[in-house]
């Protein structure tokens, strides 16, 4: 995405190239003007195509490419933008200066005046493709932006926009796809995808979007070919080999399973043998849908896939630790084996654990602090939470602490087996906490306001008055009040 801040560079007219109709020039300057301009376009196609930073895609939005500082030479067309304001050029202001004052305020990162300034170049004269392309370049930094801020919907209206002024900004279709892919708008998501590789086919974050697509679209296939695109591109990209590796795996062991679907879930097994235990399971599911979807008023609009293996299968695709007894990366994973499946009552927990976790991903579309998601997960399971309280409450007893919350935001995977029940429990513990006191439904505004790239503790604040930290002392009290 880097490049787009690049490309805006080399369109940008001379001022004396805008009104060069009407002046009279000799033809050795109109040559020299000539020269130029192919040079320019030449410097911005060879930057455009340099590979920049890729579009992160797994679980939260693509950041946008970091500002870079201008290198005095490196883009020699460009006339130095004068220091005005773009609301104090008067209308009848020729067309390079408003195209100058847009360039200026663009590399200010100032994109809405910026567009602004290049619509009015535009208009004044509307045929001319250089400013069409700022304009065009500028819209799509605005929808990148809405992006970045959760605001998918929002963010279509300046990809169209940059569209209409040109067909040749890859970055307007990735947008696109990207946007369309968080609204559950696939197909269109692929098409636009598409259309922005065709514009430039050696770009990675589109290889990796439609990887992303196709792999929960449960097509293996597209999703390795468009992973091994992007590696052909990017081949030390080491996030790129892990997801390679990881769809290989899932391909391996799941090669010739079976499945069980209802307008809920699909249940993925490996033989007749498990087909009794896969309808078991879809029971429970199907209790998990309706009790976790009526607490936080949330129903998925689409199928969740569910995939049941053996144990030796679920850690060789998961690479969890032995404590694991199920997760949630996209599709729920279940391992047949471990003794959960002899004991109705943990298998039930083990479900709604990780259906919870689905659903508050569908919710939030994005990560969120670990001892929430860990703790809302535990809140939906069924049985008596008591023991969990009691948990903590022994631990300090012996001399133990309560680990404070922001040191919880991470995953758990890492941990030592020993600790993990008591941060569960600490977990727990927070969101029982929050819950009784400001209510489930405020909890659930919470993940949509995440959804929405609000940042955690500001969102948290506003929901709930009272900051992250006070909030965190308060349940500690709550607890060593207890002791």
């Amino acid at each position: 995405m880097k490049a787009a801040q690049n490309c805006i560079l080399p369109w940008v007219i001379p001022s004396n190239y805008v009104t060069m109709e009407n002046r009279t020039f000799n033809r050795s300057i109109n040559l020299v003007i000539l020269i130029l301009a192919a040079a320019a376009i030449y410097i911005g196609y060879s930057i455009f195509h340099q590979d920049g930073d890729e579009v992160r895609i797994y679980d939260s939005p693509p950041p946008l490419p970091d500002k870079k500082e201008e290198t005095p030479g490196e883009n020699p067309v460009v006339i130095p933008a004068p220091e005005t304001r773009s609301n104090t050029i008067k209308d009848d202001a020729s067309t390079d200066l408003f195209n100058e004052e847009g360039l200026r305020l663009y590399n200010q990162g100032r994109y809405e005046e910026a567009a602004d300034s290049f619509r009015r170049a535009h208009e004044k004269d509307k045929n001319n493709d250089a400013l069409k392309m700022n304009l065009a370049y500028t819209e799509s930094r605005l929808g990148w932006r809405e992006i970045e801020a959760g605001r998918y919907g929002e963010s279509l209206r300046y990809f169209r926009e940059a569209m209409e002024l040109s067909d040749k900004v890859p970055d307007s279709y990735f947008g696109m796809g990207f946007a369309l892919h968080q609204l559950k708008d696939d197909d269109r998501a692929i098409e636009s995808i598409n259309r922005g590789l065709a514009i430039d086919p050696k770009r990675t974050e589109g290889y990796k979007l439609l990887a992303e697509i196709h792999y929960h679209k449960d097509n293996a296939e597209l999703a390795i070919s468009n992973l091994e695109s992007a590696l052909k591109l990017v081949p030390n990209d080491n996030n790129l080999k892990g997801m390679l590796a990881k769809i290989n795996r899932e391909k391996k062991a799941e090669g010739g399973f079976q499945q069980e679907a209802t307008a809920h879930f699909t249940v993925r097994f490996e033989g007749r043998e498990e087909r009794d235990i896969a309808r078991v399971i879809t029971i429970i599911l199907e209790e998990a849908y309706r009790e976790v979807g009526a607490s936080l008023s949330f129903y998925p609009g689409d199928p969740t896939t569910v995939i049941l293996y053996s144990e030796e299968k679920f850690r060789d695709v998961t690479l969890t630790p032995a404590w694991t007894k199920g997760i949630f990366d996209g599709k729920i994973r279940l391992p047949i084996g471990g003794g959960a499946l002899n004991d109705k009552d943990l298998l039930e927990k083990v479900i709604f654990h990780e259906y919870t976790h689905a659903v508050v991903h569908n919710i939030s579309g994005k990560d969120i602090p670990r001892w929430l998601n860990e703790g809302l997960a535990v809140y939906m399971e069924h049985g008596d939470k008591k023991r969990l309280e009691d948990r903590i409450i022994s631990e300090l007893k012996k001399g133990g602490r309560i680990i404070p919350l922001h040191e919880l935001h991470g995953s758990f995977m890492d941990s030592e087996e020993s600790r993990v029940p008591i941060i569960y429990a600490e977990s727990y513990s927070a969101v029982d906490y929050l819950i009784d006191r400001y209510g489930i439904f405020r909890v659930k505004t919470l993940l949509e306001e995440l959804s929405r790239g609000r940042e955690f503790k500001e969102a948290f604040r506003d929901l709930f008055f009272i900051s992250y930290d006070e909030f965190q002392s308060a349940w500690e009290k709550s607890i060593m009040n207890r002791v």
